[in-house]
């Protein structure tokens, strides 16, 4: 008859086998990871595509700093883009039949506009992707160079909604860097009032705080008291950036919450008006209409859907548009957010459609009886 084992022997061999378990997977976690870095540093797969991917779930930060750090990089990098104080308002044209501001949305109706009227003076105000609060901001900045414009189109996009209580795109979007900053806007008695500034305003300043840790931190701490979305977690640099693993965990984590925080300000039925984003953009954008109408320009509104919002945004300021009786160009009315082929695979629109909206435009530029040109005699 075989003995029994005693009961404290299979115990440490229960142990022995649940330590050498995690032995072995935390030597083949060290291996991966030694792998990968060994194969997208010395090997050919270093200039793929696939490294760009593996390289998506790194913080914020660190893409804002590989991107700054890039030498001679063109004057239409993203880089210089949507900055408040760089001097890029300040050296636009003083005068112009229309002004336009907004995001590249904004940019490609401009230029539409110029094909279809190349008569047709412009001054193109904006940034990549911007939200309300940067229009709003970048509208402020524009007021102080004392211009003369007929006519101003103001660029509202669907997806920028949910971005108007952030002061970086960074904070909702880890993926791709948007440098530039911008206010953090609150509201106070229906009123959207100017809450919090950036220390950083343009790239140069971006570039001197990333060589003073303590600049970059005291912008971090600005962050991290306003913008309603910042979390160091995904924002700022650290250790986990360098592990493959980590950085696909940290990935993962941003895109829940990205869509938890999506789904939470537009339900099923639209944008939900008990939230802070929502009622920003409106208040903002009633604002800026109205200063608008009191410097004498005559405004426009451009709302852009974005793919698969439907018709939420038109819905969320209809009521405004009717109230300020202000003309407006709708994407959704010419080529619907649910059509694929409206889009280009960087997901803005075709040709077609931005001639669409340029269309619009000049129907109600035309109709309104405006001279040709605001800078003729």
């Amino acid at each position: 008859m075989r003995a029994p084992v005693p009961r404290f022997a299979s115990s440490n061999f229960s142990r022995r086998r649940l330590l050498g378990a995690a032995g072995f997977v935390v030597l083949f976690l060290v291996c991966f990871e030694a792998a990968v870095w060994f194969a997208f540093t010395k090997t050919p797969l270093a200039h793929t595509s696939l490294r760009n991917f593996l390289w998506y779930g790194a913080s914020y930060e660190s893409k804002l700093r590989a991107l700054a750090s890039q030498p001679d990089l063109p004057p239409d990098s993203v880089l210089y883009a949507g900055w408040l104080r760089d001097g890029k308002i300040a050296s636009l044209p003083l005068q112009a039949d229309v002004t336009i501001y907004g995001m590249s949305f904004s940019r490609n109706l401009g230029r539409a506009l110029s094909l279809l009227r190349p008569e047709l003076t412009q001054r193109v105000i904006g940034g990549p992707g911007a939200p309300m609060n940067h229009t709003y901001a970048a509208y402020q900045e524009d007021k102080k160079t004392q211009r003369r414009s007929t006519f101003a189109v103001v660029g509202l996009s669907s997806i920028g909604v949910e971005e108007a209580t952030t002061m970086n795109r960074g904070s909702l979007y880890i993926d791709i860097p948007f440098p530039y900053f911008f206010p953090r806007y609150k509201l106070e008695g229906g009123r959207a009032v100017l809450a919090a500034e950036s220390r950083i305003n343009s790239a140069d300043e971006l570039r001197a705080a990333f060589a003073d840790r303590a600049v970059w931190e005291r912008q971090l701490q600005v962050l991290e008291g306003n913008d309603a979305e910042y979390r160091r977690f995904f924002f700022a640099s650290d250790v986990l950036d360098a592990s493959v693993l980590a950085r696909f965990v940290r990935r993962g984590m941003s895109t829940r919450r990205l869509d938890a925080y999506s789904d939470d300000v537009r339900g099923p039925h639209g944008f939900r008006r008990d939230r802070e984003a929502p009622q920003l953009v409106r208040a903002l954008l009633r604002q800026m209409l109205d200063e608008l109408r009191a410097e004498n320009i005559r405004p426009i509104v451009f709302l852009v859907s974005t793919q698969g919002t439907g018709n939420a945004l038109y819905e969320l300021v209809d009521d405004i548009l009717r109230e300020e009786a202000v003309p407006y160009v709708n994407t959704e009315d010419s080529c619907r957010s649910d059509d694929a082929r409206s889009y280009l695979p960087d997901l803005h629109f075709t040709l077609g459609c931005d001639a669409k909206f340029a269309e619009r435009t000049l129907a109600i530029i035309d109709a309104a009886g405006a001279p040709a040109s605001a800078t003729k005699p």
